[in-house]
């Protein structure tokens, strides 16, 4: 799989080129992994991300659940945030005084047939409710607020789909934003369901 994802994102430096290498590192080793959680994706995603910005001497840190709106519920924070060591106050960027180089927002719907997980659990995302009320959207819709409003240099959302559940699913076209989302599919052999396809929708200003 191939991700068209190679412009920059503003700073002079493809953070979203950097994060298509992460994905694919996941990609290639996927059935290792055995991800039960959206967190567990999150913190593996933050991990590798951390390494290579660390691995080429970039000045920029990786913070999981960082506060990008004013307020103090978690739902106003970013799944992960990429952010110049220069911000010394998490505060600039909510008040507009600064901007993220990278924001991104994960959703996870694990196989359905996977004996590790409640059944009652799943679909862990509907996609019955109106378009807008899909969480997906919600975080498609909220990643484009960032970059419009300078919160953001650039922001992705994605969605990884074991089994297909979502991908193969007759609701899917209310999935994602038909100008900036795509689906990718995963061959991965993995014992209890056979394919992976990720949604991913990448937003910036050029």
């Amino acid at each position: 799989m191939e991700f068209c994802l190679n412009f920059e994102d503003g700073s002079g430096y493809s953070f979203v080129s950097l994060f298509a290498e992460v994905i694919e590192e996941i990609r290639r080793n996927y059935p290792i992994y055995r991800f039960v959680m959206e967190r567990d994706i999150v913190w593996e995603v933050q991990k590798l991300l951390a390494g290579k910005i660390k691995q080429q001497g970039l000045p920029y840190n990786v913070f999981n659940d960082y506060p990008i709106e004013k307020g103090r519920n978690r739902s106003l924070s970013v799944d992960l945030a990429v952010i110049s060591k220069d911000i010394t106050c998490h505060r600039d960027i909510a008040d507009g005084k600064a901007e993220a180089e990278l924001v991104v927002e994960f959703k996870f719907e694990p196989s359905h047939k996977r004996e590790d997980i409640i059944s009652h659990k799943l679909p862990v995302i509907s996609s019955r409710k109106n378009k807008e009320e899909i969480s997906i959207n919600i975080d498609i819709n909220r990643i484009k607020s960032f970059v419009d409003t300078g919160k953001s240099r650039t922001a992705i959302a994605i969605l990884i789909d074991e089994g297909g559940w979502h991908r193969n699913s007759k609701n899917s076209h209310r999935l994602g934003d038909p100008c900036i989302s795509k689906w990718y599919d995963w061959d991965v052999c993995i014992t209890d369901f056979d394919k992976v396809s990720i949604l991913l929708t990448t937003y910036t200003i050029p």
